[in-house]
């Protein structure tokens, strides 16, 4: 294929701006092509080892305009751990070209797609190389124990053959011969059993499972076997022995020590116990958490969800919120923000979010709001200690319960323009209502998540009432939520500690 075609999808792969058309022809090129999917990891690790060297300088952003974000729909291909700098664009695109033009052999990667069902092959039939995967990415904070695999040191496109990985803190990605990939989030023990098998001990694994790899297969402690039919899922392992699967994308088939199997499809989880039984799903946090968002999304009235994996990460507003790997919006009160475009919502709406404010002494802070302040304008904030909604010159409502600084709170606004009633919500109990003036429906296009752009200069935002803290679960829905509604998202969506 063309090489400066090729070269193009590969940089916008790496940037997590890759079109479907881009995502389509890297996926069937890799596919096809195993010195392609050569080079194509090649270029990836090429591009981290110049980001570790720091070739180019890191640009602070503009107090003034603060750090933009637009806000988009949850996208599960698989994506690099460490993110790409801008300015290093130039760096890569040398790097990538001298890359192609060697045809250097480094490691191998893997594309992430629903794509139609291929021919797939026995891989416990090849054995033609002890080395059954290689290691494709590592977080900066990637630890291992002393029982890794081979003994040796782990180093980014390194060989793996068949043995344990012990990751004691941080992320490490590796793909099998077989182009299945698999994230695992330290402390996790995984072994590495065949071309397209594995066994999780302990920890936390994401798998993304491309056509060519059909039937990739996860051991558990307990006897049951993780079996994918296209897809892609998260799987955790206590410590106990207990386990929790989630689906992401297709479909997964889980059988217990009974030898039933269970299929669970998209959106959908299960958890077993330590001998392999199926325990209620309702009684693990965090798969109950899971199922719930996943709920939400099937809502066709949620016009926007906003968290890490909504593509918000891509611009160094996340973190990891410490003894978890369940990741937070972060604003460190710079101006940092998530611009929310193209909206459509100009009536009934419901705002919610889970907020985790550093202070509550600053006089204004803002969750969402519409830029400017004219007809139809909407304010959902922090007035010191006080939510507050603003709705332009028709109602102005503060909640009764005091926000606390540095604990995470469930905070809503229902705005419902048929009963002209506006209501707000702290931790799913009901803080205050008002009724509404006039009838002029908010407009909620252009909103901002984190800060409040109260003008224009030099075309140029200015950028007021900036938000200090942490968020998840930013949602937007174009109706006004019931009561039940607010307290049962609530009790679902509760953040793990």
């Amino acid at each position: 294929m063309d090489n400066d075609r090729f070269l193009a999808a590969v940089l916008s792969y790496h940037d997590g701006l890759a079109t479907e058309a881009e995502v389509s022809m890297l996926s069937d090129t890799l596919s096809a092509d195993p010195s392609m999917r050569d080079v194509f990891a090649s270029i990836l690790i090429h591009i981290r080892q110049v980001q570790e060297a720091g070739a180019s300088p890191n640009i602070a952003p503009s107090r003034t305009r603060g750090k933009v974000v637009a806000a988009r729909p949850r996208d599960h291909r698989l994506g690099s751990i460490g993110k790409s700098n801008p300015g290093m664009a130039w760096t890569r695109i040398a790097i990538a070209a001298a890359v192609l033009l060697v045809g250097a052999v480094v490691a191998v990667y893997v594309l992430s797609t629903n794509r139609p069902a291929k021919p797939t092959r026995d891989w416990s039939a090849v054995r033609t190389s002890p080395s059954i995967a290689t290691l494709t990415d590592l977080s900066d904070n990637a630890t291992f124990g002393e029982s890794t695999a081979d003994g040796e040191a782990m180093r980014l496109g390194k060989d793996l053959s068949a043995g344990p990985i012990n990751l004691v803190s941080g992320k490490a990605q590796i793909m099998f011969a077989s182009t299945a990939v698999v994230e695992i989030t330290g402390p996790s023990t995984f072994e590495m059993t065949g071309r397209n098998h594995g066994k999780l001990s302990m920890g936390t694994l994401n798998a993304y499972v491309p056509a060519a790899a059909h039937g990739f297969t996860v051991e558990l402690p307990s006897g049951v076997r993780i079996i994918d039919l296209g897809t892609a899922f998260e799987l955790r392992v206590g410590a106990s022995g207990g386990a929790r699967l989630f689906v992401r994308q297709g479909q997964v088939s889980a059988t217990n020590a009974s030898g039933a199997p269970v299929t669970v499809g998209a959106g959908y989880g299960v958890a077993f116990d330590a001998a392999g039984r199926r325990v209620d799903s309702d009684s693990d946090p965090w798969l109950r958490r899971r199922l719930a968002i996943a709920a939400l999304h099937r809502d066709p009235s949620m016009v926007r969800f906003i968290d890490p994996e909504s593509g918000a990460s891509q611009d160094g507003v996340v973190v990891v919120r410490e003894g978890t790997d369940d990741a937070a919006l972060k604003f460190d009160g710079s101006g940092a923000q998530v611009m929310l475009t193209d909206l459509g919502v100009k009536g009934s709406l419901t705002i919610a979010a889970w907020i985790k404010p550093a202070r509550v002494d600053s006089e204004f802070s803002a969750i969402v709001m519409t830029p400017h302040w004219l007809p139809g304008g909407v304010h959902f904030q922090l007035h010191n200690d006080q939510l507050k909604v603003n709705l332009h010159d028709q109602v102005e409502l503060a909640a009764k319960t005091p926000i606390i600084a540095g604990r995470w709170q469930y905070v809503a606004a229902v705005i419902d323009m048929a009963a002209r009633r506006v209501r707000l919500f702290i931790d799913g109990r009901p803080a205050g209502e008002a009724d509404i003036a006039q009838s002029i429906a908010p407009d909620m296009d252009k909103a901002s998540v984190g800060v409040w752009v109260s003008d224009v200069q030099n075309g140029s935002p200015v950028i007021n009432r900036p938000y200090t803290g942490e968020m998840n679960d930013v949602a937007i829905f174009d109706r006004a939520l019931s009561d039940t509604e607010i307290t049962e998202f609530y009790q679902a969506t509760n953040p793990l500690p």
